[in-house]
């Protein structure tokens, strides 16, 4: 997957909390209804603010979807064979890409650092599929002496970051989620098909 989006996944609960005393009601009274929980609607738009920069998620519904790709679909592999899936719990999602000043803000890495360390990072990574074990200079297919200044297509604060393993999406995830307070993590296959494809 090229373009790495965060998203958001929490519980869609309904916390409540019952004071002693609010409320005076005899013994033959029936108890209260609990509040209704609110109910979002698809496409819903959440921002937080972290470090000043925003951070602007969308409202996924639990649902069911068709994953895969149609047999006639230009660039489909034999892995994308469609069939039903459900989303037993909807999701926040980032609408955007990680841009480069969200990725510097809570990673303390420029784009430009990414790539010298990308070219210089010997671990290899098991990109499973078609790619299998390689590092990622390999996988971009640079080499080792290749001039960072040279690579570096799309820089730009509100430009989406790039050069980054998955390891360090998954640090990314972790740190924003303690700046946040609520849990960020990278989005399952399934999840991102169906915010692409389900809208």
């Amino acid at each position: 997957m090229k373009r790495i989006l965060i998203m958001f996944l929490f519980l869609s609960a309904c916390v409540l909390t019952v004071h002693a005393g609010e409320q005076k009601t005899s013994e033959t009274d029936p108890p209260p209804e609990p509040p209704k929980p609110a109910v979002r609607k698809a496409g819903e738009r959440m921002v937080k603010t972290v470090d000043g920069i925003e951070y602007a998620f969308r409202w996924c519904p639990a649902g069911e979807f068709l994953m895969g790709s149609p047999e006639d679909e230009p660039g489909r592999i034999d892995d994308e064979t469609q069939h039903r899936v459900t989303l037993t719990r909807g999701f926040w999602m980032l609408e955007t890409e990680v841009t480069q000043a969200m990725w510097e803000s809570v990673m303390g890495t420029t784009l430009e650092e990414q790539a010298q360390k990308m070219l210089h990072d010997d671990t290899e990574y098991d990109w499973g599929g078609v790619f299998g074990k390689k590092t990622l200079r390999d996988l971009f297919g640079f080499q080792r002496d290749e001039d960072p200044s040279k690579i570096l297509v799309g820089a730009g604060a509100d430009r989406p970051m790039y050069y980054v393993s998955w390891t360090e999406c998954e640090e990314f995830c972790r740190k924003l989620s303690s700046k946040l307070g609520m849990t960020v993590s990278l989005p399952t296959e399934a999840q991102w098909e169906y915010a692409c494809r389900a809208g």
